[in-house]
């Protein structure tokens, strides 16, 4: 202990008597005290630190001779005018054998087993709090627990508004007994150092879960950041009027009341019963106020002795708007203690393990633990401290996580190394030395890395990396291990700038040292969202006329943000996560281009915005086919140099975490630009402009190959048993999934069909379908949801018209599949719904016609019963279908006759016809079945010499070609053979051959009035 440590810490430890809040004992002292008293962490079995000065305190009357003694050791002090006094012992050998300290004044206390070893504060929230009793495999740790040289003491949680001189408390030997209540970090790590240096080891924890850090460290250093103001404006605000103990009371209790009358109801409902209100406390003894903790629980135990410090916490200061201030708070902190026990004791904390969503892009730019995370590696430059890097630790679903064993273990190797200079292989894992640009590649340095860096997935190949040029736009990088150090690099990014690796809040990771122990996450840039707009607010955009829209985007927590275009204005401020939105009124339809402005730290100008009409378009291949595969003539390509009609086409992305952005850009019409369009989109959107003389916008996400189920959220599908099981099994194949082994697998499919190839071209014969290779089902397409999160999440809330669909030849592959398409359409349009706004137009392409056996018709007849959804419509298409095409050419006429249902449906225009004739009823008349129609018009009609495609059958169920027989809107069917019929069927094939239509030349929807169980196509 330094020479003037008695002094600071005497008069830093103890309130005057002008303190708002004073301890019992405080005021006993100052009236004059008969006994010596001790606070109480100076009790029976407490560790004193070995080999350093030992600080003891009390109280006592004033004047009175006082006589400490431990192991052959005394000191002695005299109390002052208000009774404290401070006796420091001499440094003492380690002792495991029990000791007596005696205190003797007017009265003589003896604090009984007391052991003499290593002792260390252990502090921070719920992590550093979370018991042994919560964390892996406490059965185990319980029985292997009689270590009656561990000890811990934990501090009550007490939050005070002035320095508090005691504390309550009591020292308690570890047993299988009391073992479950030890904070489980601060143990596991005092047990590795009781192994390694076997010695007694005191552990002292102070921590309180759920706390910020500026609640852990003392006003007075506080109040000298710039910063703080900052930091202090919220409990400004909340305690600037005064407290209402009645009135907040009352308030408690009518929530109250609320409160169980609601959880009756969930009760009797079996839903989930609501949270019940906190009590009601006066925001100024909140334990989050800013130095409220250090006064009721760091204060009280200074100036006890301890070799140093291991701090747990971060959470909490992650979902705040300062969160980029927390190495400066962990830095204050940190000379605060160090100052307040008068010397500069070791300190280490623990890095933020893995927790939350696992990362999908490069880089989470809009995350808070990676900013955390790099705080506490920037603090790192603080002597004497260290930091556990903990990636691989953490649980995706629980802020918990229950292997504090592996924490424990890590601190301690720093402590074993940097603290009692043992010999380690490592004692922490890789930390960024250095990184240099050598043209295309960046070239990254480590220190830490034990006797070499590794890959803990095998080999020289690394994940985590992403790079990025001066445009500050990060592609997941190529990294590999040459040398000794990691060379990063992207054939996206020619001229490189910058690296980071591991950023986000459950990080891809993959650098480790010999040692096994993880690389921290770090940034070589220092780059900072200043304001940032989603990818589809961008040039060129088309913004729906009629209706109220959304600006939304990023920019530092607390920035104002403020929007206008045209006559519309509006003002928001970023959140903590960065995140704002901004809703605009309504804007009249405009070709004029406009101009939206974005101002916030900079401004950002959206040029060339029109005011039209926005469609989504989206399914699989289908919709994805792209107008230069249809192969139409010049003139068609010539026809398109529209520039009032744009499309955003969003770039393919499979993840199973919703995302807030995606990639694409909005593209002017042109001859050129067309050619990549979505065809069916095009077409669409082209009739629109023409018919209704107004911009539009068409949004394609869409994908080919994929599962309805990979378009609809998860939380929707959860409801539905049948899709979560779909749901359910997706989560147990990725539990199981081997990367490895997979890829072994596609190799020898991928060789057996180059055989196959082969043999099939000297056969002269159709060679068979390439083999796919299934990537991990996290970024699967085909995984439930993975494309809603990837390619439908990001657009919202961008004010859309409605919605067309053209998917499900993928679902048409099984009975199973096909079946279920009945309540998956339905369930996506509301979903969609629920996620844009209610009863937005919706209308889908029902399947053409396609000769390959399938369950065409299941579904298509699931597309026909889904428009009992209201506001809903479908283009029915069996007509346009080829036999040996799945991706008809002819896109034009589907686009058209999506276009005539919303010209009628939607924008209430006058058209010939918007559908195709639909079944309405059908009625058995002797040996004929009478069938009526609803979208015949004036009357129905065969393309042919006679009507083809229905089916009859009795109740044998033995289907036969029908006879049939036009009559204005009605069908008649018969077949001679058939006296009784049941039932019909009409173009009931995967490639059907029916040929009815109305007279606006628009097709009859294949249909079935019998509900037979199926078996084949």
């Amino acid at each position: 202990m330094s020479a003037n440590f008695r002094a600071f810490s005497f008069s830093h430890s103890f309130p005057t008597m002008t303190s708002r809040i004073v301890l019992p004992i405080l005021l006993m002292a100052s009236a004059g005290l008969a006994d010596v008293r001790l606070p109480a962490i100076i009790s029976d079995h407490m560790v004193v630190q070995a080999d350093a000065k030992v600080p003891l305190w009390g109280w006592a009357d004033a004047g009175e001779s006082i006589t400490v003694s431990l192991a052959g050791k005394s000191a002695t002090a005299t109390p002052g005018p208000d009774g404290k006094w401070l006796a420091t012992l001499p440094p003492m050998p380690v002792s495991a054998a029990p000791q007596i300290l005696t205190i003797q004044g007017k009265n003589t206390l003896t604090i009984q087993d007391v052991l003499i070893g290593e002792v260390w504060l252990g502090s921070g929230q719920s992590n550093m709090a979370m018991s042994v009793a919560s964390s892996r495999d406490f059965d185990k740790e319980k029985a292997a627990a009689q270590l009656p040289l561990i000890r811990m003491f934990t501090v009550e949680r007490a939050s005070t508004t002035e320095p508090q001189a005691d504390c309550k408390g009591q020292w308690t030997l570890c047993s299988p007994d009391t073992v479950g209540t030890f904070s489980a970090t601060a143990y596991f790590f005092g047990r590795e150092l009781h192994r390694a240096l076997k010695q007694p080891v005191g552990l002292i924890n102070s921590s309180w879960g759920g706390t910020a850090v500026e609640a852990w460290a003392s006003e007075e250093a506080q109040s000298k950041l710039p910063d703080y103001p900052t930091i202090l404006a919220p409990w400004k605000e909340a305690t600037a009027k005064p407290y209402d103990e009645a009135q907040a009371k009352a308030n408690y209790d009518t929530a109250l009341a609320k409160w169980k009358e609601a959880v009756k109801i969930a009760k009797a409902e079996k839903k989930t019963a609501p949270r019940a209100p906190k009590p009601p406390l006066n925001p100024r003894l909140e334990p989050n106020h800013p130095a409220n903790l250090y006064n009721g629980m760091i204060a009280p135990i200074i100036p006890y002795a301890f070799r140093g410090a291991i701090w747990y916490q971060g959470e909490s200061n992650a979902s705040k708007p300062f969160a980029h201030l927390y190495g400066l708070q962990l830095t204050t902190l940190i000379k605060d203690w160090r100052t307040r026990w008068g010397h500069e004791f070791p300190f280490a904390w623990v890095q933020l393990p893995d927790f939350k969503a696992p990362q999908q892009a490069p880089v989470e730019l809009y995350q808070s633990w990676p900013v955390i995370r790099e705080q506490m590696l920037k603090t790192l430059s603080l002597p004497k401290t260290g930091m556990a890097i903990t990636l691989g630790l953490g649980e995706e679903k629980d802020i918990h996580p229950k292997n504090k064993q592996g924490i424990g273990q890590r601190l301690s190797l720093w402590a074993l190394g940097e603290v009692y200079g043992q010999k380690i292989p490592a004692t922490s894992g890789p930390l960024l030395q250095n990184h240099t640009v050598k043209g295309a590649s960046i070239v990254l340095t480590f220190d830490h890395t034990g006797t070499g860096l590794r890959s803990k997935n095998g080999g020289d190949s690394l994940t985590g990396f992403a790079i990025a040029g001066a445009d500050k736009r990060f592609v997941t990088a190529n990294a590999r291990l040459i040398n000794g150090r990691v060379v990063v690099a992207s054939p996206d990014v020619k001229e490189p700038v910058a690296v980071r690796y591991a950023w986000a809040d459950n990080p891809v990771w993959s650098l480790e040292n010999s040692a096994g122990l993880p690389a921290s996450p770090f940034r070589t840039d220092d780059w900072e969202i200043d304001l940032k707009l989603p990818a589809l607010i961008s040039d060129h955009m088309v913004i729906q006329a009629g209706q109220p829209f959304y600006v939304w985007g990023w920019a530092k927590p607390g920035d104002a943000v403020t929007v206008s275009i045209a006559d519309q204005s509006g003002s928001t401020t970023a959140v903590s996560d960065g995140t704002w939105r901004v809703r605009l009124g309504k804007l009249a339809a405009s070709d004029k281009p406009q101009q939206l402005s974005v101002k916030g730290r900079s401004t950002l100008t959206v040029n060339d915005v029109l005011v039209g009409e926005v469609w989504l378009a989206s399914g699989q291949s289908n919709m994805a086919f792209q107008f230069k595969s249809s192969q139409y003539p010049e003139a068609e390509s010539a026809a398109a140099n529209l520039p009032s009609i744009r499309m955003f086409t969003v770039k393919q992305h499979a993840t199973r975490i919703p995302q807030a952005d995606c990639q694409g850009e909005w593209i002017v019409a042109s001859r050129d630009a067309v050619q990549s369009f979505s065809a069916v989109a095009w077409f669409f959107g082209k009739d629109l402009h023409q018919k209704l003389k107004t911009p539009v916008g068409m949004i394609n996400s869409s994908w080919g190959g994929t599962d309805i189920a990979a378009w609809t959220s998860e939380d929707a599908q959860l409801k539905v048993p049948a899709l979560k099981t779909n749901i359910d099994a997706w989560l147990k194949k990725a539990a199981t999934f081997d990367e490895t082994a997979a890829k072994a697998a596609h190799a020898k499919s991928l060789a057996a069909y180059k055989e196959a190839a082969a043999k099939a071209k000297t056969a002269g014969t159709p060679a068979p379908r390439a083999p796919r290779y299934e990537p991990h089902p996290d970024i699967y397409q085909n995984r439930p949801a993975n494309l809603y999160n990837g390619m439908i999440a990001p657009l919202l809330p961008y004010t859309l018209r409605g919605a067309i669909w053209y998917q499900g030849e993928h679902n048409c592959a099984t009975l199973e599949k096909a079946s279920l398409y009945a309540t998956q359409l339905p369930l996506l349009v509301q979903d969609w719904r629920n996620k844009w706004r209610a009863n937005f137009p919706f209308a889908w392409v029902q399947l053409p016609g396609y000769e390959p056996a399938s369950f065409r018709p299941l579904v298509r007849e699931a597309m026909l019963k889904s428009l009992s959804v209201p506001n809903t419509g479908m283009a029915i298409t069996v007509d346009v279908g080829e036999a040996n095409d799945n991706h008809p050419k002819d896109k034009k006429s589907v686009g058209d006759r999506l276009s005539l249902w919303a010209q009628a449906r939607v924008y209430r225009q006058k058209v010939p016809a918007f559908s195709g004739p639909l079944p309405l009823s059908h009625e058995i008349k002797g040996n004929q079945i009478l069938l009526k129609f609803d979208h015949a018009q004036t009357g129905l009609k065969a393309h042919g010499d006679k009507v083809e495609g229905f089916l009859i059958a009795g109740a044998d169920q033995q289907w036969k070609p029908a006879t049939a027989q036009i009559v204005g809107r009605d069908v008649i069917v018969s077949h001679p053979d058939i006296p009784q019929p049941t039932a019909v069927r009409y173009g009931w094939a995967s490639n059907p051959t029916g040929n009815l239509f109305n007279n606006a030349g628009l097709p009859a929807s294949p249909f079935r009035t019998d509900t037979w169980e199926l078996t084949a196509n």
